[in-house]
């Protein structure tokens, strides 16, 4: 199970601490923590590898379709021992603002490609908002205008 966990969050073994499974009747949930790695600090550019905190994150992702499954990422927040300052660490799971992953959000333009795929029908596949859908779309995919002729009527 822990393998096809991997395969689907596009992770190595390697970069993996612990995968922990937590099961109920309809819900198959994952948290996950990655092993500490060296950071440089955004500010100052010195290594460090000291942990400030530890935040619980949710990362919207559908790793399987047959029942629903929430993925936790155990995410560090680490302090530069030369100036101070906090910084989250870089992790493999998209940008550090969105909670939609990456691999998500090309399964959700790939469900959009057919003609007949609704944005609600894809949202409640893989478990966002109709909205999220939406932006997801208007975001990666730029659809050129057709030029309108000179004579309408």
């Amino acid at each position: 199970m822990n393998h096809s966990i991997i395969h689907a969050l596009n992770l190595k073994e390697e970069e993996i601490d612990s995968i922990e499974s937590i099961s109920s009747f309809h819900n198959e949930d994952f948290l996950i923590t990655l092993k500490l790695k060296d950071h440089i600090c955004p500010n100052c550019g010195s290594l460090t590898r000291f942990i400030k905190d530890y935040k619980i994150r949710k990362l919207h992702m559908k790793i399987f379709i047959r029942f629903n499954s929430t993925v936790y990422y155990k995410r560090r927040s680490l302090k530069c021992i030369h100036c101070g300052k906090s910084f989250v660490e870089n992790h493999p799971f998209g940008s550090r603002r969105k909670s939609v992953a990456s691999s998500t959000i090309i399964y959700v333009l790939d469900a959009l490609k057919p003609y007949n795929s609704t944005f609600s029908s894809v949202a409640s596949t893989y478990g966002l908002s109709v909205g999220t859908v939406i932006d997801i779309f208007d975001k990666h995919v730029q659809i050129s205008r057709k030029h309108l002729t000179d004579i309408l009527c």
